[in-house]
């Protein structure tokens, strides 16, 4: 029974770590993810997508790096 306590903190530490980084990025970071996802819809819709697909691809592409940048600047 102590292992699953121990389990589910950890699981709901976890949880909390990936949504603070997930959730608070700085105001560069918001400029650089704008940046990212201008860039990425006008090439998306260039390629004849539609705004909805466009829009949900690019926010996953552009969040992911903004939250890969800021681990990579955390790591080192």
């Amino acid at each position: 029974m102590a292992t699953n306590k121990k389990f589910f903190a950890v699981f709901v530490l976890c949880m909390v770590v990936l949504s603070v980084l997930t959730f608070t990025r700085v105001e560069a970071d918001d400029e650089e993810y704008e940046k990212c996802k201008e860039k990425c819809e006008t090439e998306c819709k260039g390629e004849g997508d539609g705004d909805t697909v466009c829009a949900m691809k690019c926010d996953t592409s552009c969040g992911a790096n903004v939250v890969k940048d800021k681990v990579s600047g955390m790591m080192s």
